[in-house]
């Protein structure tokens, strides 16, 4: 089977109040060319659970579990060397991804093959839903 083109890897601990939306809104991705790769460090709440529930409905969703809490950066770090795909992004367990959101970053990537980042806006969003900070990046 061949590589994905994008590696979504979401290190997360204790992240079970908003894992299951970010990752509903990540599957929900109109780009199919890739992996999510989840990478627990050691929760302790129902993150394991609701990780292995996407696993289970969703073949592109690859988890690790750490065995003891290895501190976010070496998190970060496990997910970046073991990306499947040339291209990554993080995401955190909190992070709603909005519709055709990998697409265009993909797009942009393609676009511009001598790239080595690609970032997108940011809107700091209230558990209400109202969004309280937006935060455009230069293009």
């Amino acid at each position: 089977m061949a590589s994905p083109s994008v590696t979504i890897g979401i290190p997360v601990y204790n992240g079970a109040a908003y894992l299951d939306k970010a990752l509903a809104s990540i599957a929900a991705q109109s780009f199919q060319d890739m992996e999510i790769l989840v990478s627990d460090n050691a929760s302790t709440d129902s993150t394991p659970e609701i990780i292995a529930q996407w696993a289970a409905k969703d073949n592109r969703i690859h988890v690790h579990r750490q065995q003891a809490n290895v501190g976010a950066r070496n998190n970060f770090i496990w997910l970046l060397e073991n990306a499947a795909a040339p291209w990554v992004k993080f995401a955190a367990h909190d992070d709603m991804l909005p519709s055709g959101y990998v697409d265009a970053l993909y797009g942009l990537a393609k676009a511009h093959p001598e790239a080595r980042l690609i970032a997108a806006s940011v809107q700091l969003i209230k558990p209400d839903g109202t969004i309280y900070k937006d935060t455009p990046f230069p293009v």
